[in-house]
């Protein structure tokens, strides 16, 4: 089996400006393209100039540790070169790097309470993904793991510990939750139903 491609990438304005240093890995460097899970600076660059106007420059590294000791290289090259750059954290570790007062975990907590998608915003992330990332556009379409990846897998899942507080956490979320005999036969149509289609899709029909 491949092993996973790290990168880094930028972002740069139409006349090669560069505003944003990224780190991805996996299939066809789709993280370097992905515009929506930004913060609202690099939200509002891409809506001044337009998606299909932002240059991408990808820089493949040979491992995920030289991506992000890259990473946080070309952050700090181009701030020394007067860039001004979306980046909150000096790169290396992503937003983990970033400390949010308590204030500010305030507002976001405040921000998101009660959020829920509306149905014609659910309908649209839904008919957005159709066909994506499934069938022969899956990178793991016509392979199987060996059995030694296998091994390597389960032993990572084996070492996952969760912590007393997100025990804690889970337990708080389900306990008292009971289904409905509607909701549980609505989950199995739409298991049943996905399954149906992943099959047909890897059968090619």
């Amino acid at each position: 089996m491949a092993m996973k491609q790290f990168y880094t990438y930028l972002h740069c304005k139409p006349d090669g400006t560069p505003f944003y240093v990224g780190k991805g890995g996996g299939h066809r460097g789709r993280r370097s393209h992905n515009f929506a899970d930004r913060s609202q600076h690099h939200k509002n660059i891409v809506a001044k100039y337009g998606k299909a106007n932002i240059r991408i420059f990808v820089f493949n590294c040979e491992s995920e540790e030289q991506a992000f000791a890259d990473e946080i290289q070309q952050i700090a090259q181009l701030r020394r070169e007067g860039h001004e750059l979306c980046n909150v954290a000096d790169g290396g570790q992503g937003a983990s790097g970033v400390i949010k007062s308590p204030e500010t975990c305030a507002k976001l907590s405040l921000a998101n309470k009660d959020r829920r998608h509306t149905d014609a915003s659910k309908l649209n992330m839904s008919l957005a993904h159709i066909g994506k990332n499934c069938g022969a556009e899956h990178h793991m379409f016509g392979k199987h793991h060996t059995p030694e990846s296998c091994a390597k897998i389960q032993a990572a899942r084996a070492k996952q510990i969760f912590s007393e507080y997100s025990i804690a956490k889970m337990t708080a979320k389900s306990t008292g939750r009971v289904r409905t005999a509607a909701s549980k036969h609505k989950t199995s149509v739409s298991v049943t139903e996905s399954w149906r289609i992943r099959k047909a899709l890897s059968n090619g029909v």
